[in-house]
């Protein structure tokens, strides 16, 4: 299994997880070098879970139904379970597991809440948010970038990490450059 092929099948490119990778960087520049790092790389591999996924689920350009959102959201226990052997992977166990959780408990696998949520998975969080935002999905288009950041602003405190959420929203001159695919 190589990460080409993965994200060859969430039909990414190598520029959105740059894209995302260069937000993590810009909103991390306070946190210490070993937590760059993890953020760094977890910011790249945070999905690998969703190899386990089908592509008709992945790519399916409508709502997901009740089995299927149960088969999406296991990407994040499948990254985990795939990660876990690695030793240089242990610090980027955090970020797979938790990114999808919410600041209001009500996210997933482990329905974590606020400050339990594991500090980069906060931030790898509102990143991968802005990022979906921006770029086209099987399921709709791109919105724009002052929308994708009203999203963010009105999902923070609830969906995401206020504080994150202010540091990404507070500075729309970077993300314009940052842009989309």
């Amino acid at each position: 299994m190589s990460f080409g092929f993965h994200f060859q099948r969430q039909t990414f490119d190598g520029h959105d997880f740059h894209r995302l990778i260069l937000l993590d960087r810009h909103l991390a520049h306070r946190l210490p070098e070993f937590a760059l790092d993890a953020l760094y790389r977890g910011g790249i591999i945070h999905d690998i879970g969703k190899i386990g996924v089908p592509d008709a689920i992945l790519l399916k350009p409508g709502p997901l139904d009740e089995a299927e959102t149960a088969r999406m959201q296991a990407h994040v226990v499948i990254g985990e379970s795939i990660v876990r052997p690695l030793r240089s992977g242990s610090s980027l166990l955090p970020i797979i597991r938790n990114h999808h959780e919410r600041y209001d408990g009500r996210g997933y696998p482990d329905r974590l809440m606020g400050s339990a949520i594991p500090r980069l998975a906060r931030i790898v969080s509102v990143c991968d948010a802005f990022d979906a935002l921006v770029n086209d999905r099987p399921y709709r288009k791109r919105r724009a970038i002052e929308e994708a950041l009203a999203v963010l602003r009105n999902g923070a405190g609830t969906q995401w990490d206020p504080e994150v959420v202010e540091v990404v929203t507070s500075d729309s001159a970077s993300l314009q450059h940052l842009g989309a695919a």
